[in-house]
């Protein structure tokens, strides 16, 4: 926001353009109102002067300013070294040209208003109240010498003029931060949508390729022992998972992918089945009264990671469900694996995955060794709650 701004931007982007021609324009007018006063003075030798001095003046406070503004904005860019000391002594010259134009001190403090609103952006509201309070008690003071209405008219202009940038610039900041604030929370939807998108990867492909992965050995074993047209078989299932997957793809990127409690459940039992693992699902296969897709894709995780990392030979699936709103649904899966393979490193998300999705709902994951025996349980309340319990 702090950079000079095109004519072809829209938006936040346009807004902050008018508003700085508007000021450029206001410094540029009230200049000019220093040589409309008196339009008798421009038939003198000293009009060339101090025109000339007014358009420097004018060149200066715009790029004062256009500076002030970007630091405000907190925009790095450089400032010339300059600038500064030559908008000081354009300051100086101009009014001491105009006090002596115009033979007293009442116009010349034009030029120090605009000084003063033109570096207005960058001041404290305290120190910008100093100067108009201080600069308007002196103009008081010059009532004593000059007409009272013109004195008020000035006062007016410094009150308005100073305060008027300051309050244009403390508005763009504002309206800056809310436009980066926008920016923000768009890209952290953005990566949110790409960290669930991987997620849901990680959890619908590491199934599939455990499914494929066993059903492949054991399409290799029949073929080995003669039994091609079984062999043939498992094959012809591998290639229909394999096609499926296309399909699941589409639906995680879409984010159109439920999962059910039952169909993972059953998916689970009858993968395990087929490597050879006893599954045993104790408490029935009654859908949980809440957070059931949170359930399905433990249950899913949970059957991979047993695939992938276990020699078990028994696994028992247990499902738990409170009675009461306060009560917690717990999902128990056990096997007799742990021992039966060497532990490897390992650098995937299966476990940290359950537990972050327990967690957004306000749910937990444990995870128990004990001998050969391998125990994840997953708990979720019974009853759903409000997001704002859910920390």
């Amino acid at each position: 926001m702090g950079t000079m701004p095109r004519w072809s931007a829209t938006g936040a982007r346009r807004f902050e353009l008018y508003v700085r021609w508007s000021l450029y324009l206001m410094l540029g007018w009230n200049l000019v109102q220093v040589l409309l006063i008196d339009p008798k003075k421009w038939a003198t030798p000293v009009t060339v002067l101090v025109v000339g001095l007014l358009i420097v003046s004018l060149v200066l406070n715009v790029k004062v300013t256009n500076w002030a503004l970007a630091r405000m904005l907190n925009d790095q860019q450089a400032r010339p070294r300059w600038l500064l000391p030559l908008w000081a002594v354009a300051l100086v010259a101009t009014t001491t040209v105009v006090t002596i134009w115009y033979h007293g001190l009442l116009l010349a403090v034009v030029p120090l208003i605009l000084a003063m609103a033109s570096i207005s952006p960058i001041l404290s509201a305290r120190m910008v109240a100093l100067f108009t309070v201080v600069t308007s008690g002196l103009l008081g003071v010059l009532a004593l010498f000059y007409d009272g209405v013109q004195v008020i008219g000035a006062i007016f202009l410094v009150w308005f003029l100073v305060w008027g940038f300051w309050l244009t610039a403390w508005m763009l900041r504002v309206m800056g931060e809310v436009h980066q604030a926008q920016a923000a929370q768009a890209q952290l939807a953005l990566a949110e949508e790409r960290l669930r998108i991987s997620r849901d990867l990680h959890d619908v492909f590491g199934r599939t390729l455990a499914t494929i992965s066993v059903k492949s050995e054991l399409a290799a074993e029949l073929a080995r022992r003669g039994r091609s047209g079984e062999a043939a078989a498992e094959m012809s299932q591998i290639r229909e998972i394999a096609n499926g997957a296309g399909s699941e793809v589409r639906k995680v990127v879409r984010g159109e992918r439920v999962s059910s409690f039952s169909e993972e459940l059953e998916g689970a039992r009858a993968l395990l089945d087929s490597a050879g693992i006893d599954c045993t699902v104790a408490g029935g296969r009654t859908e949980p009264p809440a957070y059931a897709d949170t359930l399905a894709w433990v249950v899913r995780e949970a059957a991979t990671n047993i695939l992938r990392h276990s020699r078990a030979s028994r696994v028992t699936i247990a499902l738990a469900v409170g009675s009461g709103a306060d009560t917690e649904t717990t999902l128990t899966l056990t096997n007799d694996g742990a021992g039966g393979r060497p532990a490897t490193e390992s650098t995937g998300t299966g476990l940290p995955s359950m537990a972050d999705r327990l967690e957004a709902v306000g749910g937990r994951l444990t995870v128990q060794p004990e001998g050969d025996w391998f125990t994840v349980t997953a708990a979720v309340p019974s009853a759903p709650r409000p997001a704002k319990e859910i920390r």
